[in-house]
């Protein structure tokens, strides 16, 4: 009985998948199927307070004669998102051993006065790195960056002739769940991808005016009629073209989806409102599948 009861569990196991759908160097964006809403929210929360980053963490000044405070600037200098490739070859405070191999703290430093009569703009370019670590940098990192670049640095702070700002920021690896400082995504959200079902057998039924005003009948475009095969079929809802035209064009071939159908119903007259052909003729269900926004 036992070992009945273990392969029917192994038999109804989840195997989460997951699909790539667009990867650049600050976005990214995947579909996340056969499994559920409790798998997508714990890889949300992981994504978010887990991921080992590098950010700011002390910061000692040495002269400060700007508008801004200590703690202001130091403040500001945290939140500064730092290209964190090396965190992996990094250790945390409490990790350190003492090892001189170790890579604890990376060290940048900012030495700037204002000469011009003018409001001078003190940015990340201005941070100089660690020459033993240059690849940990401030976001959008350009040495001598000029009117036209890009992409924009990062303003710290605004100064005026005869006022300066040195100081020394240490770098150090930690995860969101210590410091939202050390989260590495703006944002982390799922959303679920509705499927298209449609039911054939009630539309066959339906006259041809009525097709039309079906495909009609939603403002979100879910359906679409063909004016060569004269067929209606569905359309993405989620914002995911390759993904749910595949699973709606193998819905209206097949004559079903994978999700599973409504109860039947009666289909509509001809001259019956859009609305209700709409109601009666398609059938939209939700299954697991997921989308997960960086």
């Amino acid at each position: 009985m036992y070992q009945a009861f273990q392969s029917r569990r192994e038999s109804q196991a989840r195997v989460p998948r997951v699909q790539m759908r667009k990867l650049t160097h600050d976005y990214c964006e995947f579909v996340l199927s056969n499994t559920d809403t409790s798998m997508a929210n714990a890889l949300r929360r992981i994504i978010i307070a887990e991921v080992p980053t590098i950010a700011i963490d002390l910061v000692e000044i040495e002269n400060n004669t700007t508008v801004l405070n200590d703690e202001f600037l130091a403040h500001r200098l945290g939140l500064v998102p730092l290209v964190s490739s090396m965190a992996d070859r990094m250790k945390q405070p409490f990790e350190a051993t003492g090892d001189e191999q170790e890579v604890v703290d990376v060290v940048l430093s900012l030495n700037v006065k204002c000469t011009s009569e003018g409001t001078q703009l003190v940015t990340t370019d201005d941070l100089l790195l660690d020459p033993s670590y240059p690849e940990v940098q401030p976001i959008n990192y350009q040495v001598a960056a000029g009117p036209e670049a890009p992409d924009k640095p990062i303003v710290l702070v605004k100064m005026r002739k005869g006022q300066e700002l040195k100081l020394r920021a240490i770098a150090r690896k930690g995860i969101g769940k210590d410091h939202a400082k050390w989260i590495p995504v703006a944002t982390a959200v799922y959303h679920f991808m509705p499927e298209i079902t449609i039911n054939e057998a009630l539309v066959d039924e339906l006259a041809e005016g009525d097709r039309e005003l079906l495909a009609k009948s939603d403002p979100s475009s879910t359906f679409k009629y063909n004016q060569v095969t004269r067929r209606v079929r569905g359309r993405p809802l989620c914002g995911a073209p390759a993904v749910c035209s595949q699973a709606c064009s193998s819905s209206d071939t097949e004559g079903g989806g994978t999700g599973q159908r409504g109860p039947a119903r009666r289909p509509g007259r001809a001259g019956a409102r859009a609305p209700l052909v709409h109601r009666v003729a398609g059938t939209i269900t939700t299954t697991s599948r997921w989308c997960v926004r960086r």
